[in-house]
């Protein structure tokens, strides 16, 4: 192929990305205005923010833990709790201000090797869903269970609380130790 083809395969491929980006944009703005594609300013602070932003990490504190537990029965979700930390400070009071998303979850530790979990976050009295994610926890020299998952969490608005469940495939209330990225609007 001659050097003239292939820059005119690479704008061509360079043009469907940007129709792909712009697609996806697009989806990602509905979902978190509600309002539908307006090329507008606000439009594109929001995208902005999406993309470059100050996060944050709860708990605070690197002494400071966030324990979920999965149900006592194998393969059933454990109850929706409020995510507290070890120092009783509320991932909700993070947002009480200030709308926001949730960008990771990162898994810390799990307390069996060799499982497959699920955890999942939610926000809200009707717990619209955050983000849920599947792992697995490793036997020692093999995968550690510390796993970091990528989330694109809807818009949660301010003074929300944000819930966590977790599920295993082992009985017997099993927990993991969690960390949540997140990023706030500004006011």
């Amino acid at each position: 192929m001659s050097r003239p083809e292939n820059l005119e395969n690479l704008r061509a491929l360079a043009d469907q990305l940007v129709w792909a980006i712009e697609e996806y944009v697009k989806a990602g703005i509905d979902d978190m205005k509600g309002d539908g594609w307006v090329p507008n300013d606000a439009t594109l602070r929001a995208l902005g923010l999406v993309n470059a932003h100050e996060s944050f990490i709860f708990p605070e504190d690197t002494g400071e833990t966030v324990t979920v537990t999965a149900h006592a029965n194998i393969n059933t979700w454990g109850a929706w709790v409020e995510l507290v930390d070890s120092g009783a400070n509320t991932l909700s009071s993070k947002f009480a201000s200030n709308d926001g998303h949730v960008a990771d979850i990162l898994v810390e530790s799990t307390e069996s090797a060799g499982q497959i979990w699920q955890v999942e976050l939610a926000y809200g009295d009707s717990k619209i869903n955050c983000g849920r994610e599947r792992f697995i926890s490793a036997s020692v020299g093999f995968v550690p269970a510390a796993q970091q998952m990528r989330i694109r969490s809807p818009h949660i608005p301010a003074g929300e609380t944000i819930y966590g469940r977790l599920m295993c495939d082992k009985a017997g209330a099993e927990t993991a130790l969690i960390h949540i990225r997140y990023f706030l609007h500004p006011a």
